[in-house]
């Protein structure tokens, strides 16, 4: 039996319904903003909030087990948009100045969307190019890890 042209493109459009209705799902099941960030940066979310520089958005750059059906990604770009302050600023400067291994991979974009600015923290990743790759997330964690070691170096100037 074969179905007509027209069937094959309501069978297409049902499957997208289907698909958009369980991320419809996932996203009601999150409960709290914290369980909607990216579990590999979720720490250094925490420690640039902790610090003063207010974290409005931010991707880890790949796939991870257990996200959610609802996640995902710009695949192959790390990033963390902060509120622009002199917090953001401090912090910013004290780890380009530190010596940190890779510091040289992150990069600092002051960006005007609407109207806060923007301080952009992010990491052009060069790895394996296709993310179903089992190596495409080795050297974001690797930057990830290194990032997050130095933010929660400043864990005495963490706020309460």
């Amino acid at each position: 039996m074969e179905i007509t042209e027209l069937e094959y493109q309501e069978y297409q459009r049902l499957k997208g319904v289907y698909k958009r209705e369980l991320v419809y799902q996932s996203m009601d099941s999150v409960v709290n903003l914290s369980e909607d960030v990216d579990e590999p940066i979720k720490t250094s979310v925490m420690a640039f909030a902790l610090l003063g520089c207010k974290p409005k958005w931010s991707c880890c750059g790949f796939d991870y087990r257990g996200q959610p059906f609802h996640k995902y990604h710009q695949y192959g770009r790390v990033f963390f948009i902060l509120t622009y302050g002199t917090n953001t600023a401090s912090v910013l400067n004290q780890f380009y100045s530190s010596g940190t291994p890779y510091q040289n991979k992150w990069k600092f974009d002051i960006r005007l969307p609407d109207v806060d600015f923007h301080a952009d923290l992010h990491n052009p990743v060069e790895q394996w190019r296709d993310p179903s790759c089992i190596h495409y997330s080795e050297s974001g964690a690797v930057y990830i890890k290194v990032l997050e070691d130095f933010l929660m170096s400043l864990s005495s100037h963490f706020l309460d």
